[in-house]
């Protein structure tokens, strides 16, 4: 029994020191509207509220379009062109930063 106390202890003081090294997520949800919206790691969900709402108020059903969105986190503007593969139903909309900055977002085409 205390050799399994000994060893249960050790992998507790271990644990979170293996989580601390770990690299950061390629990507992550933003649920917050209405479609959820995926994101690359330097995508505020910030920034991808503004890229869906600036891609609905401009581009409209257009298959490709070019928008400049303002980021509340920087409060800089980024040149962000979007494009829709697919359906207008059934498609996805995949929005970048044209310089490869890493900002990116893609969410649903049925918005």
């Amino acid at each position: 029994m205390h050799k399994y106390l000994i060893g249960a202890v050790v992998i507790a003081a271990l644990a979170p020191a293996a989580g601390a090294g770990a690299a950061t997520p390629a990507a992550h949800w933003c649920r917050q509207g209405d479609p959820p919206l995926y994101a690359s790691a330097d995508t505020t969900c910030g920034l991808a509220g503004n890229v869906i709402t600036d891609y609905v108020n401009v581009c409209h059903e257009l298959r490709n379009c070019q928008i400049r969105v303002d980021s509340p986190a920087s409060r800089m503007r980024y040149p962000i062109t979007c494009s829709r593969r697919g359906g207008r139903y059934t498609g996805r909309v995949y929005c970048r930063d044209p310089a490869d900055t890493g900002i990116w977002t893609g969410f649903s085409a049925l918005i």
